[in-house]
């Protein structure tokens, strides 16, 4: 279905028309007696250029000033010329004076062609004589991106036209993979659509791509091989096609391509072998082409010298031989709006080219004009001026009023458009409203919070609620998903919505399942995480989606739903959290594993699994941990029943206290030994801060008679008041048999080692009533008579030392007799002679006369020696 009626189209001037002179004011002189067969334009590639191929062979470059510059392309003519869609690269065709044949010169224009580097073709190629005269050609660069499109005759066509080709065109659909050519002559359209299995792939740029679609066209290189490739032929018109320069390709504002011409019945539009819109405009099209969302024509009307409004002179001679005169008019068709934006006639119209964002049209007469698009603000006062949007929704166009709406996002307070559709009749235009504005990157939350809503309070637009979130199908998304979530740069995919409002409105509306989705897809792990714990009580999915996060993004969410997990699945949760693999930086930020034991309340046996595993795995664990798992190991231990399981939770105890590189504080293990009665650690815990008098004031509190005599014997020779303090706990207690084994060996020890005096002990046993006589008496007879035979041996000791004092005193007095005075002085004067004897000897001639001398002295005496 199409439309028809461009005639009823309401008419603005959506622009300014003004002559165009050089940038010091003058006019452009080398445009006056120029016959321009072809022009085109450098797409701003090389600063951007005008370029019009002339009659007699030459190329008229206009630069940004409107500075002119000619040069000799061909020497007899110049047919054709087209410009690559990149700019870049300009193809000419025609003849020269030694050439028999067409000649095609390929020019690069990603400088300017002035430039006297440039001003030489890149390439020639000179068209075979056995060939048919070229009146079209279409072919492609090999990474498939730009083509160009001149005129041409099949040679071994792939399919035979009575009539001239007037217009190709290739169309590519990239999600279908197709590609169309289009083909029209005067009379005809048709579409070539090439199988899928044909279309060669354009990621490789050294494939030849487009180009295989039809090197079984003799374009211009007749080494080329011909092939037969696929495809299905469609008439899509039988009876009207159009002349040439008549067909153009364009993008609609969905990015849809669609192949549109013009004859002397109206404009025709084409997207695949659909015809999406048809218009009558009468006259006879002399060109089509497009400036962004505008159809520009260029038609022939003849009118009445009456209904002409020019009173120039070339008009009023052909009033006065003529009844008719043949006016081309310019028209700017905005076609999504269905409204016409500009028109204006002028006598001849050589050619139209869109340049530096104006559009320019030279008129038979050589002067250049230019048309300004009006700013938006001044497009918008004319619309309402004329009421447009108003009168439309009056006649119910509700469709049209919503296509012109969308025309004003970014200068047009949505929140007045917003106002027009708020009838729940309306909730399909006010949708592709918010659509709009989303697309443009206009909306704000409120806009989206709405659109969301349009969708989601009709079940029937779910699918375009998953259209506009970007959702794919439940066949790619979970590997999509899982990509995305490991991919470090995030999602690349650019957003027209807030995504955390998209969430939670889809959540609000009970719609679970895009919300999860959009969640997935874009990272929001706490959403997610949120929406499974508290909606969908999905706690296996959760845990499983947990698994598949980096640590920092699972660790923050252990720590907002960690207690909810740990509740719901202990076990799972548990094993999960010991499946985190820290960096021991990670480690020490996130101070692992104090900050999560608050999600194990309620779950010691779960909690101890994960510390036990932490201080395996993890370095540099805090003191408060091993305190933290002792007081688990003692609440453990308290409610076993088995004797076997209890006796290795004790000895497991007991290593955690022993153990001397673990910083266990012993205030606090003290009194979690003694909250849960656990005897060995406190004993433990005394013995290893040497505080013996605490163990055995820690066992008489318990009674333990067996223990505080172990603890004597024990520590006892470190601390001899341990006896003397185990003595008085005894006497003191109240026993039938008087305690009378423990104090007999109690006062043995004390007796052996003399820590007590017997009336102090006589003092102390006294105490207790129920002490039997015989103990003291045993004890006093034992020791006086210990004491009788230690005074027996003293004495004996005593005139052992009086017999040697006798013996020493009477040899001092010896020794203080006149023989043995004299023996001493003899013994001095014994000592001088000897001296002086040696001396003598060694000094003296004489030596048997100085013996001699000596020896009359009795030197060698027996007592001299």
């Amino acid at each position: 279905m199409y439309n028809v009626g461009l005639i009823q189209w309401r008419r603005y001037n959506f622009f300014d028309k003004e002559s165009v002179h050089r940038k010091d004011g003058k006019p452009i002189e080398d445009l006056k007696n120029v016959s321009v067969i072809a022009s085109t334009s450098s797409n701003g590639a090389g600063g951007g250029q005008l370029i019009f191929g002339c009659s007699d062979g030459s190329i008229c470059v206009l630069n940004r000033d409107y500075e002119a510059n000619h040069f000799k392309v061909f020497d007899i003519k110049l047919q054709l010329l087209c410009h690559s869609m990149n700019g870049d690269t300009l193809v000419a065709i025609g003849m020269d004076e030694n050439e028999p044949k067409q000649c095609i010169k390929i020019f690069k224009t990603d400088k300017p062609l002035i430039d006297k580097d440039n001003a030489e073709p890149v390439r020639k190629i000179p068209l075979a004589v056995t060939e048919p005269p070229v009146s079209e050609v279409s072919f492609v660069l090999k990474n498939g991106a730009p083509y160009y499109k001149l005129r041409f005759k099949f040679s071994n066509p792939i399919y035979q036209e009575d009539k001239p080709i007037t217009g190709l065109a290739f169309s590519e659909n990239k999600l279908r993979n197709e590609l169309i050519l289009y083909l029209t002559t005067e009379t005809s359209v048709l579409s070539f659509r090439f199988q899928p299995n044909f279309i060669p792939s354009t990621r490789d740029s050294n494939s030849p791509s487009r180009l295989a679609f039809h090197h079984h066209i003799k374009a211009f290189e007749h080494q080329q091989q011909q092939a037969s490739p696929q495809f299905v032929v469609t008439r899509l018109e039988s009876e009207h096609g159009c002349n040439f320069n008549c067909s153009v390709l364009s993008t609609d504002v969905n990015g849809e391509q669609q192949f549109v011409i013009g004859n002397q019945m109206g404009v025709f539009a084409y997207v695949g072998e659909d015809k999406r819109f048809a218009h009558v405009a009468e006259g006879e099209k002399i060109a089509l082409s497009w400036w962004y969302n505008y159809l520009l024509t260029v038609t022939t009307e003849n009118r009445s010298p009456q209904m002409q409004q020019s009173a120039s002179t070339i008009l009023s001679h052909l009033r006065a031989h003529q009844t008719t005169v043949d006016q081309q008019v310019l028209a700017i068709y905005d076609v999504q709006g269905k409204f016409i934006a500009y028109s204006v006639g002028f006598s001849k119209i050589q050619c139209v080219v869109n340049e530096w964002g104006y559009i320019h049209i030279l008129t038979g007469d050589g002067e250049l004009h230019r048309f300004i698009e009006r700013d938006l603000h001044t497009r918008l006062n004319l619309l309402f001026k004329k009421n447009s949007y108003q009168l439309a929704l009056e006649r119910g166009e509700y469709d049209n009023a919503t296509d012109q709406y969308i025309k004003t996002t970014g200068f047009l307070e949505p929140s007045y458009v917003i106002k027009k559709f708020l009838d729940s009749q309306h909730i399909d235009h006010l949708t592709r409203y918010l659509e709009a504005l989303h697309h443009e990157k206009l909306a704000n939350v409120d806009h989206t919070t709405l659109l969301l809503n349009c969708y989601t309070k009709h079940p029937d637009r779910i699918q375009r609620l998953d259209q506009f979130i970007g959702l794919a199908s439940s066949q790619q998304k979970s590997s999509t998903d899982q990509q995305n979530r490991d991919n470090d740069s995030g999602v690349s995919e650019e957003l027209s919505f807030d995504v955390d409002t998209g969430i939670d409105v889809c959540r609000q509306a009970g719609y679970f399942k895009q919300a999860l989705a959009l969640s997935e897809k874009y990272r929001r792990h706490h959403k997610y995480i949120k929406i499974q714990i508290e909606n969908m009580k999905d706690y296996d999915q959760a845990l499983k989606y947990i698994q598949t996060l980096k640590f920092q993004d699972a660790l923050d969410v252990f720590k907002t739903y960690g207690k909810t997990l740990v509740d719901q699945r202990p076990d799972l949760t548990t094993k999960l959290l010991k499946q985190l693999n820290p960096t021991p930086q990670e480690i020490e930020e996130q101070k692992l594993p104090d900050s999560l034991i608050d999600i194990f309340m309620n779950h010691p046996n779960e909690l101890l699994e994960y510390l036990e595993f932490a201080t395996t795995q993890y370095a540099n664990v805090s003191s408060s941990i091993y305190d933290i798992i002792l007081e688990l190991y003692l609440q453990n231990f308290d409610k076993i029943d088995d004797k076997k399981a209890k006796d290795k939770r004790s000895k497991q105890i007991l290593a955690l206290l022993q153990n001397t590189k673990l910083d266990v504080d012993p205030h606090r293990a003290m009194i979690a030994c003694q909250k849960y009665n656990f005897k060995p650690g406190v004993i433990c815990l005394y013995e290893k801060a040497k505080l013996y008098q605490q163990i055995l004031q820690y066992q008489m509190d318990n009674k333990d008679s067996d223990e505080i005599l172990a603890t004597c014997t024990t520590y006892g020779v470190e601390d001899s008041q341990l006896w003397i303090q185990a003595l008085s706990y005894f006497s003191k207690l109240k026993r039938s048999d008087g305690c009378r084994k423990e104090i007999g060996q109690i006062l043995n020890y004390i007796d052996k080692n003399d820590l007590l005096s017997p009336l102090l002990i006589i003092q102390v046993l006294g105490n207790n009533e129920s002490t039997s006589l015989d103990i003291l008496k045993d004890y006093l007879i034992r020791k006086l008579k210990t004491e009788q035979e230690q005074i027996q041996k003293d004495q004996e000791e005593i005139k052992e030392f009086r017999d040697e004092s006798n013996k020493i005193s009477k040899k001092i007095k010896e020794l203080q007799t006149a023989k043995w005075i004299e023996l001493v002085n003899n013994q001095k004067v014994g000592r001088n002679i000897h001296e002086s004897f040696h001396r003598d000897l060694e000094n003296k001639a004489d030596k048997f006369g100085v013996i001699a001398d000596y020896v009359g002295k009795r030197l060698f005496d027996k007592c001299q020696y």
